[in-house]
């Protein structure tokens, strides 16, 4: 067997930590939601050495820091009853931020008007997608639409890799 260790399963370790990391994703997302709050990323990376669990949340009125403390709360108490994580780990809840990630087709149809950065999935045979940085103009089907020097271009959801608001400063 080549590559990735596979377990008894037959997933990789890789495949089953995706598996994972999805399953916590969809439980915070859908325990968020009844607080009223929405989940706008979900990451798992490495920060001094340990396991690192970012969650992003928005709510109507914005987030301060009291929010963030009692969402960590709730998402501490969630993961400690299902006990998703085997191993220590550091827990991040904070706002989406001025250059908010926009994941989903609801994200470009609420922020339509807005100034935005799309980095595009590359070409075949290329090795970087092309960026774009222009305003949403609302969705069409699976795609996205972005007006960029007066132009505007449809660009479907699977080809984007990354999107996020763009600041404007007045």
């Amino acid at each position: 067997m080549s590559g990735a260790r596979r377990s008894q399963g037959g997933k990789s370790r890789r495949e089953q930590l995706r598996e994972r990391l999805q399953e916590m994703e969809k439980i915070v997302e859908e325990r968020l939601a009844r607080l009223g709050y929405e989940l706008v990323d979900f990451r798992i990376g490495r920060a001094e050495g340990r396991l690192l669990v970012e969650v992003s949340i928005d709510c109507p009125g914005g987030v301060d820091v009291q929010t963030c403390q009692e969402v960590s709360g709730h998402v501490e108490a969630w993961f400690d009853a299902i006990d998703p994580i085997d191993v220590p780990y550091m827990l991040q809840v904070s706002s989406p931020g001025l250059d908010r990630p926009l994941k989903k087709r609801k994200d470009f149809e609420r922020f339509a008007g807005r100034l935005a950065r799309l980095k595009l999935a590359p070409d075949p045979g290329q090795r970087k997608g092309k960026r774009l940085i222009g305003r949403l103009r609302g969705v069409d089907d699976d795609a996205t639409l972005i007006e960029v020097e007066g132009r505007v271009t449809r660009v479907p959801f699977d080809q984007i890799e990354e999107a996020r608001l763009e600041y404007e400063w007045d």
